[in-house]
């Protein structure tokens, strides 16, 4: 019974809808209406980060990030295994650094 109402009332809808012509004012309407979400997006997106610069200067980041590829750099030769130099390992953050930012920035232009 219930899909019988349930076709019913689809086919009435279908018969009898109207399309009110608007010219743009709901777009209009929409395009002016604040848009809040985004901007406490944009500003908790910056709290975030000037967090994140701060702790990394905090701790001395640079410090730990230099060690960290001084051992990589003088363990991997000698390790053997993964044959990788020094431009290659370089190279990959490099493209990894591009397309991160590439991320950020077109999400920025889509908000």
């Amino acid at each position: 019974m219930m899909e019988n109402d349930d076709i019913l009332v689809s086919k009435f809808f279908e018969e009898y809808t109207q399309e009110v012509e608007d010219h743009g004012f709901t777009k209009r309407v929409i395009r002016h209406l604040p848009d809040r979400a985004a901007r406490l997006n944009r500003i908790w997106t910056a709290l975030c980060i000037v967090a994140g610069i701060v702790f990394f200067i905090g701790i001395k980041g640079w410090k730990i990030i230099a060690e960290s590829l001084l051992v990589l750099f003088h363990t991997t030769p000698a390790l053997d295994v993964f044959q990788l130099s020094p431009l290659t390992i370089i190279l990959s953050v490099l493209a990894l650094t591009t397309v991160g930012v590439y991320q950020l920035a077109s999400r920025e232009l889509r908000l």
